[in-house]
C-alpha cells in the first residue's frame, strides 16, 4: 500500500510539473498571439504579410487549444491520483487498525494461555 501511495504521489508531482509547463507554454502562446496581432496592425498595407501572419496566428491558436486540452486531461489525472491517494490512505489506516486489534487479541490469548498453563502445571507438580 505504501508503495502505491508513493507511486501515486510521484505521479501527482509529475503531473503538477507538466501542468506548470503547460501553463507556461499557454502564457507564452498568449503573448505570442498578442505580438502577432500587433504585427498584423502594423503591416495592414502589406497583403502578403497579412496572410502569412494570419496563418501563423491560426497555428498558434490551434496550439493554444491543444495545450488547453492537455491541461484539462492533466487536471483530470491529478484528480484521479488524489482520489487514489485518499483510497489507499484509508485502506492503510484500516489495515493498521486491524493489525493493532490483532496484536491486542494475541496478547490477551497469550495471557490466557499462560494462566491456563499455570493452573494445569501446579496440580501436576503436587501429584509427582
Amino acid at each position: 500500500m505504501e508503495r502505491e501511495l508513493v507511486a501515486v504521489g510521484m505521479n501527482l508531482k509529475t503531473l503538477e510539473v507538466h501542468e506548470e509547463r503547460a501553463l507556461q507554454r499557454e502564457n507564452s502562446f498568449s503573448d505570442h498571439v498578442q505580438s502577432l496581432q500587433n504585427r498584423i496592425k502594423e503591416v495592414k498595407c502589406k497583403p502578403g504579410k497579412i496572410v502569412e501572419l494570419e496563418e501563423e496566428l491560426r497555428v498558434v491558436g490551434n496550439n493554444l487549444k491543444s495545450l488547453e486540452v492537455s491541461e484539462e486531461k492533466a487536471l483530470q489525472r491529478e484528480d484521479s491520483y488524489e482520489e487514489q491517494i485518499r483510497t489507499v490512505s484509508a485502506r492503510l489506516k484500516e489495515a493498521e487498525t486491524r493489525a493493532e486489534f490483532a496484536e491486542r487479541s494475541v496478547q490477551k490469548l497469550q495471557k490466557e494461555v499462560d494462566r491456563l498453563e499455570g493452573l494445569f502445571s501446579f496440580p501436576l507438580i503436587s501429584l509427582l
